[in-house]
Order: structure tokens, then sequence, then C-alpha cells
């Protein structure tokens, strides 16, 4: 196999469009040498490439199947009186209306919590008979409730920079629905799902015609999420739905859960936020989540930045204390990827999924941690599999898909306004590397620097072209094949028969019909006018 081409592959990195500030940095995983070295050095803001810290110190911190659990617990059940009728489930048989001074509904940090479990939960405890609640206890004290750092750098309402809970649903965002009214009356704003910490302040109005023009904005009012929407919608638009991230995620999940309940009939007299007792409550239901492993491979294929900072959170509990923190977060992945060729002085770790300006890392770092995971017996491997594959899935599932890449690269995607990223593993026939590419001070679209970053991969793979060009060939040979075929096909549906096949075939062609019945001619009476 041809050695990889240090000054080719430096000629591509360096002449990205836009010309951006570039880091760049490669290294044979067998024989520890610098294929590349661009700024290797030098702090970079590694966007979501982050998230490779997060998800490898949570695996070697925790066993790959540990499930977060998500805990519901009741006082002592006691007769509900006149308190209302009584919910009976499908399948279920009809039981004495029951009621209980508490139910705790205790978070675990499970990200992945839908509005459809919150159902289930419900349904759990609708089957004990439970009609009545004095008081619902939110617990999210597993970790604090402070918004991760540097989220506060932008005060955009996206849904990708929600608040992190111990205790969160629907990845702490809700849907706002615009539909037209009346001409020239006010729009219908609703919110799924609907919640008691959602404050609506609709301005919008109905116009003529299809089109929107609609603001739809999401802020904090107390703990309450107030969603205030102006502009117009036409009255021929059916609606209009958007993400907005909500303002504090276990308060919106606790009366999320609230209005689930009281949709099975079962009344709730208040709700409150803090801690359980330790004493006094019996569990009622267990919520597993899916194993740790699915989790962080979701965060890392997707880019998803509420299962990273929740992740993040956990891993400074589990190693330092409760409640989780991002100081303690920091503190404690340090600790899980202790012995690694990494300086600390080189990383900072700022919040758990790399949003904004948080985090900066050198190449060099970086690559040391994918250097010290790969030799990692116990979670290399399973870490590797959980970045996106090349060609194949998450975010790469649209990139590098060609003969010389394709099944071949595990890596983390990062974009930012001004950054993109791509870090992880080029996997060869004969050599393996570890990689770390960054471009900062990005002007314009992140498209051509990625595919900057994809050439350069299949350089270092494919350094003489001979594997693109062995693909390229079969593939043609085989569109050769397939158009010769078609030729072939054509031309014997055209081809000229034989005389006697002719004969044959207009003798097959003609079919004898029966003669028509002569029509007898109408005889009309002419009318004479006298």
């Amino acid at each position: 196999m041809v050695a990889p081409d240090t000054a080719a592959l430096k000629a591509i990195v360096t002449n990205a469009p836009g010309k951006p500030l570039t880091f760049a940095l490669i290294v044979d995983l067998d024989s520890g040498k610098t294929i590349l070295d661009v700024r290797g050095d030098e702090m970079a803001t590694p966007a979501s490439a982050a998230k490779m810290f997060t998800t490898a110190a949570i695996l070697r911190t925790l066993p790959h199947d540990r499930r977060l659990v998500t805990r519901l617990a009741i006082s002592r059940l006691r007769p509900a009186g006149k308190k209302g009728p009584q919910p009976v489930p499908k399948g279920a048989k009809a039981k004495p209306p029951k009621s209980v001074a508490t139910l705790a509904i205790v978070g675990g940090g499970d990200p992945s919590l839908t509005l459809s479990r919150f159902d289930r939960f419900a349904q759990q405890i609708a089957r004990k008979g439970i009609v009545h609640i004095d008081r619902l206890l939110v617990d999210s004290s597993l970790f604090d409730n402070a918004l991760p750092r540097g989220y506060d750098e932008k005060k955009t309402d996206a849904s990708y920079r929600a608040p992190i809970a111990a205790f969160q649903v629907g990845g702490s965002a809700l849907t706002v629905v615009v539909k037209p009214g009346a001409i020239g009356k006010p729009a219908q704003v609703t919110t799924r799902p609907s919640s008691g910490a959602i404050v609506i302040n609709n301005r919008a109005t109905t116009a003529k015609g299809r089109s929107d023009r609609l603001q739809v904005r999401s802020s904090g009012k107390g703990r309450h999420t107030l969603v205030t929407v102006t502009g117009t919608i036409g009255k021929r638009r059916r609606s209009v739905a958007v993400r907005r991230r909500v303002h504090d995620a276990a308060f919106y999940a606790g009366w999320t859960f609230r209005a689930r309940l009281e949709a099975r009939g079962i009344t709730v007299d208040k709700i409150a936020f803090g801690p359980a007792p330790a004493k006094g409550l019996k569990t009622l239901h267990l919520h597993r989540s899916k194993p740790l492993l699915e989790l962080a491979s979701k965060c890392a294929k997707t880019s998803n930045n509420t299962y990273a900072e929740s992740l993040f959170k956990l891993l400074g509990a589990e190693r330092v204390g409760r409640p989780g923190t991002a100081v303690k977060a920091e503190a404690a992945m340090q600790q899980a990827l202790a012995g690694f060729d990494i300086r600390w002085t080189e990383v900072r770790q700022g919040n758990g999924s790399g949003l904004y300006h948080a985090n900066s890392v050198t190449p060099r770092a970086l690559v040391g941690l994918l250097r010290g995971m790969f030799a990692d017996k116990r979670s290399g491997r399973a870490w590797r599999h959980s970045l996106a594959i090349g060609g194949a899935d998450g975010t790469l599932r649209g990139r590098m898909g060609g003969a010389a890449t394709r099944k071949r690269i595990f890596a983390k995607t990062g974009t930012l306004d001004d950054a993109t990223a791509l870090a992880g593993y080029a996997m060869g026939e004969r050599r393996r590397y570890a990689f770390a590419f960054f471009y900062n001070r990005v002007k314009g679209k992140p498209g051509p620097l990625r595919w900057t970053h994809d050439r350069l991969l299949v350089k270092l793979l494919d350094p003489d072209g001979k594997v693109t060009a062995a693909a390229k060939a079969k593939k043609g040979a085989r569109k050769g094949a397939r158009k010769g075929a078609r030729k072939a096909v054509r031309k014997a549906s055209t081809r000229r028969p034989s005389k006697a096949r002719a004969r044959k075939s207009t003798r097959a062609r003609k079919v004898r019909r029966p003669p028509r019945p002569k029509q007898r001619a109408r005889k009309i009476k002419k009318k004479t006018t006298r």
C-alpha cells in the first residue's frame, strides 16, 4: 500500500474555501507516527466533537448495560370517598376508588422520556384504583437546575438549546401550532402537549390568502414558559407548527405529567417540586431507560444536545456526588479518562454538548482521547461503533459513501455558525488512523468545508487513487453491461420476422368475427297535409 502523501494532505486541508483558521492532526494508530500536523497544539473550538469526551467518560464510568431509572412512589392508599369517577383501563377490573396524600416521581437523569411514556405512568396509577392525589411531588434533585455553561451566549429559543433536568420530557421542547380563524380575527394557537407550565400570548391575526408571516417565540415568565405569537396567517393555510424550547425543564415536565393524570380522570390538588422523602413512600412503578450504551450512541450518532448534557451531569453525580453539575462533571471526566495521553491544560470542557464556545481543545488532546479509547479493551470498540459511520448512519449517512471511505470512517461531526469539525478513526485495510480536523472563523455555509474534510480522508485512505478508480471502473462496467442488455432487448423487439413467421403471426392476429346482422331499413311514412 502506498504511504499517505503529507504534502498533498496539507494542501487539501489548508486551501479550504473562505480561508478559515485551520487545525488538523492525523496519527497512525499502530506506529504512533504523525502523518499531518497543522496547528496540532493550538486551542480550537471543537463544536459538537466535544461530545466525544462526554460519551467516552460515561462509558468508562458506568456499565454499558446500566439503565437510568425513573421511580413512581406513593404514600398509603385510602378510600377516595366522593373524589370523582373511577377510571377503568381496558382489560382491567373495576376497583374501589382510592386516594393518596403524595405521589412522587423521582427523575433518574433519563433524557429519553416521552409523552407516551407519561401516559403509561398514568395508566399504572389508574390500575391501582387511584382517582385522587393530594400532592404531586416532582423530584429532580439528581441534577442542579442550572442552564449548561455557555448556553446563555445566545438568547435563541431553538429546541437544541433546551435546559436540562433529571426529570424531563420530550427533550424539554414543545410544538406550537398556529391555525387560521376568521379573516381579521385572532389566529388559533395551541401547544403540543398542553401543560399548565405554558402561558400563551396570542397576538397573531388571520389574513386573506395562504401565506404566513408569523413570529413564534418562547421565553421565561417565572418558572413558566411564555409563548408569544405575532404576525399573520392566511385563511387558506391549514396550519403552521414550530418547535421551541421550554424555560424550566423540570417545571414543564411536572405540569405536563399532571395534565396526563387529569386526562385519565385522576384529580391532583397541587404540585410541588423538591426531594422526595427517604421514608414513607412505597414504590409503585420503576421505568428503566434503554441501556447506557444506546443512549451514548444516540447522543453521538445524531449529535443530540439533550442527551449529551444529561450524560455530562450524570457523570458528575456518579463520580463526584449529587447534585450533578457542570463543574463536577468536568472534574469527573478527567478522573474517568486518567491514564490517557491528554494534557488537561489543553482541554476546557465547559459543557457536555459543545454548544457555542464553552469548550476548547487542541487537536492533539482529542487525538489522545481517540488513541486511549482505541486501546481500551472494555469500552473502546463499543465507543468507536457509537460514533457516526461514513456512508452508513448518523450525521455521516450522506457523507463519505465512496469505495475508499464507506464504513471505514467512525467519527463525530461538529457545526456552529463559525466552526466546523470532524474527528474520529479512519480504518484502512492495512493502516488505521486517528484524526481531528477543525475549521474556526468560518464565514458562509459549512458544506464546502465538510467536502474538504471528506476529500482529505479519501486521500488518506486511497493515496494513489487506485481504490476509487477501480470502483469507478467497476461501476462503469456494470452500467455498460446494463446499457448493452437494454440495447439488445430493444433490438430484439424491433427485429424483422421471417416471411413464414410473419404469415403465421398475421394469421394469428386475424380473428374471424361473426357477420353483422343486416339492419332493415325503416319505412318512414310521409305525413300528408290536407
